[in-house]
């Protein structure tokens, strides 16, 4: 699975890092890399919460349409 951290696209590395917090709770960062190596070889420790979980959406089918055979405008095709 793949994030969107500044504006790139990273994957998480699988290290992550923890501390005692306060009231008893952890604090925890994950260790982050570019999902593209185009973006370069860097890496980074976040909170979970500053990544956006990218979401694939299923890709909508493009409407068809062609010019009228009368020239008066845009007709649908079938």
């Amino acid at each position: 699975m793949n994030y969107v951290y500044n504006d790139v696209e990273v994957k998480l590395t699988g290290r992550k890092a923890s501390k005692p917090g306060i009231g008893g709770k952890r604090s925890e960062l994950h260790e982050i890399t570019p999902a593209d190596e185009n973006n370069g070889d860097w890496k980074k420790w976040v909170p979970m919460q500053a990544l956006f979980q990218i979401e694939e959406q299923p890709k909508l089918p493009v409407p068809m349409s062609r010019t009228k055979a009368d020239g008066s405008g845009w007709e649908d095709v079938k």
